[in-house]
């Protein structure tokens, strides 16, 4: 059997420094991500997340860069769900995975974390990597302790920007520097 792929770019997940609330700005992006992969995203359980393009035209390898992670409003396919348990058994080489199993457990349409990419890559060694996507290489990764709500007349799609433009009106660059200001360096 093949050797598997780790998650070694991850940070500790205890014991660290959360960032500043100024890591964020009127331009940070926020990206809309179905579940469960954001919540594997945000809890550091998935080091990568999948794209047709690059965070940014400058995200290249090596090149980090933050986002803030909203989740979709809809639910979890059956597909879905047994991809993420069969990727968490491969990153767990087979052992018991330690997961979230109802799809009632996950949150819905809101912004729930932060991620730090190390930067954007043609392709990446690990078992949540899709080829021939871009792969986004999580370095970090935050859950906030409360979700941001979306506003109702937001109208995200799979993209946008934290305050930029009509956004601003939403006060999400705020809310998010307040969730950040709470982020626990020693998580539960």
């Amino acid at each position: 059997m093949a050797s598997l792929p780790s998650l070694v770019n991850l940070k500790p997940t205890v014991g660290r420094t959360p960032p500043s609330p100024y890591v964020v700005g009127p331009e940070t992006k926020i990206i809309k991500v179905k579940q469960p992969w954001a919540h594997a995203l945000v809890a550091g359980e998935k080091d990568v997340e999948n794209r047709k393009w690059p965070l940014t035209p400058g995200c290249g390898p090596g090149t980090p860069a933050w986002f803030l992670v909203c989740s979709s409003k809809s639910h979890p396919t059956r597909a879905l769900m047994k991809d993420y348990y069969g990727r968490i058994i491969l990153q767990n080489h087979g052992g018991v995975p330690t997961f979230i199993d109802a799809h009632s457990d996950f949150i819905y349409g809101k912004i729930i974390g932060l991620v730090k990419l190390r930067g954007c890559y043609s392709s990446w060694d690990s078992v949540w990597y899709n080829h021939p996507d871009t792969a986004w290489v999580v370095e970090e990764a935050w859950e906030f302790k409360n979700a941001v709500d979306m506003n109702a007349e937001d109208g995200m799609q799979t993209q946008g920007t934290l305050g930029k433009g009509n956004r601003a009106r939403f006060g999400y660059l705020d809310k998010v520097r307040a969730e950040i200001s709470r982020l626990d360096p020693f998580p539960n």
